[in-house]
């Protein structure tokens, strides 16, 4: 897991990337780092960010079973041709 030493749009925690090695998927490792994340995130922001690549449906649903959400898409961020969601979730998610 790599937390990015420099917030999104200045003020927002951003998970820059996080993997599982195929062996140890399905397990809950992911959650379990994904939590460690945010409860050091939502220390001192009440909201994060990552992005998850179109041909990681797997990942998408985990972080939206999770409680985040799609809030824009970015083309050709990291490669060429592939697309990425940038996904949002609030410490409070029904504050606006």
């Amino acid at each position: 897991m790599f937390i990015s030493g420099e917030e999104t749009f200045y003020r927002f925690p951003f998970l820059h990337v996080i993997a599982i090695v195929p062996q140890h998927r399905n397990k809950g490792i992911g959650t379990k780092h994904l939590n460690y994340f945010e409860n050091l995130a939502f220390e001192n922001a009440d909201k994060i960010f990552l992005t998850v690549a179109d041909f990681n449906p797997k990942a998408k649903q985990l972080y939206e079973r999770l409680g985040y959400q799609q809030v824009g898409l970015i083309p050709s961020l990291y490669r060429d041709g592939v697309n990425e969601s940038l996904m949002m979730k609030k410490l409070f998610p029904h504050s606006n």
